[in-house]
């Protein structure tokens, strides 16, 4: 009788980690619009959307512990807009 080796080695595992990363990474994709086909016009708008093409871009800092200055300097950054 052959007894077969079950440890997996380090190839196998990299090709499964790489291809569970992609199988995720393709369920974030969209390929559909936002609006979801609905054409009512409510008049109801976005809260603070002047443009339909504008977005927020979001930022968090550390603003206490060893990297404090790195937070109060992007504070400050931010500040200059």
């Amino acid at each position: 009788m052959t007894q077969y080796n079950k440890q997996i080695d380090r190839r196998h595992m990299l090709k499964g980690a790489a291809g569970a990363s992609l199988v995720l990474a393709a369920g974030c994709v969209s390929t559909t619009d936002d609006d979801n086909g609905d054409d009512d016009d409510d008049g109801a708008t976005d809260a603070g959307s002047d443009d339909e093409d504008a977005y927020e871009i979001g930022m968090v800092d550390a603003l206490t512990g060893s990297i404090a200055d790195f937070g109060e300097r992007n504070q400050r950054g931010l500040g200059l807009r």
